[in-house]
């Protein structure tokens, strides 16, 4: 399946697919509905995405935290492109990316479920399990060569 891996902000069309795309898969089956407090301070963030025929598939989105360090947040795949390596591509142009802005180290709080598709990229879990959103999530860090 032929992607393409691009960045865009709030301002573009693409974040309007991102927000639809994480509302339908990470909020609305938790019975709950993205909101303007869930998307508070992502005007500064960087959004990332893999996108087919100008249809995106898989988006992720980072907060810089400063001193080299990237929170990864708000992961997500479109259900009918699950299983094609798209999340691990999505990840993998994101941490060249990163590299290339002098990033050493990305953290994340992953739901349980996703912990194996983390450690295969190189995350590793540290801390006790938490609840966020009514999910069991684990603390994951990356440090960037």
């Amino acid at each position: 399946m032929d992607t393409e891996f691009r960045q865009f902000t709030t301002d573009d069309a693409e974040y309007q697919q991102s927000l639809e795309l994480r509302n339908a898969q990470l909020r609305a089956p938790l019975g709950l509905e993205l909101s303007e407090s869930d998307t508070a301070g992502e005007r500064s963030q960087l959004h990332f995405g893999l996108f087919r025929e100008r249809r995106l598939l898989a988006s992720v989105t980072l907060k810089n935290l400063g001193d080299g360090r990237m929170k990864l947040r708000q992961m997500v795949v479109e259900p009918s492109a699950r299983g094609m390596g798209l999340g691990r591509a999505l990840i993998e142009n994101v941490e060249k990316r990163l590299r290339s802005m002098d990033c050493v180290e990305i953290v994340l709080a992953a739901r349980v479920n996703a912990e194996r598709f983390y450690e295969t990229l190189g995350y590793r879990s540290s801390g006790e399990r938490f609840r966020e959103v009514g999910i069991d999530h684990l603390s994951m860090t990356k440090c960037l060569p």
